[in-house]
């Protein structure tokens, strides 16, 4: 007969490395995912105040500017005057 090869004298040790293992990561994924919710929010925050200022000003809040496109079209049709759409982007995730 051939040499065999030495037991693990704790086969469970691996089963348990294995085990806290995957423990640690599923615990880190949360708080990674938390982290990154959190800066979502810090941005959406940040980008909500920006067009809020940004709608403060003088040239809209002065003019009679419709941001809904139905009422703006039948105004338009009603009046017989073209459609001016302002677009931006800096307020927009």
């Amino acid at each position: 007969m051939g040499a065999r090869a030495p037991e693990n004298p704790e086969p469970h040790m691996n089963r348990y490395l294995h085990v806290g293992l995957v423990l640690l990561a599923t615990s880190l994924v949360p708080s990674f995912v938390f982290a990154q919710e959190s800066e979502l929010d810090i941005e959406q925050q940040r980008l909500i105040k920006q067009r809020d200022e940004k709608l403060a000003k003088a040239f809209l809040k002065n003019g009679d500017w419709i941001t809904d496109y139905d009422a703006a079209k039948k105004r338009a049709t009603e009046s017989g005057k073209l459609i001016f759409g302002y677009f931006t982007r800096s307020y927009a995730p």
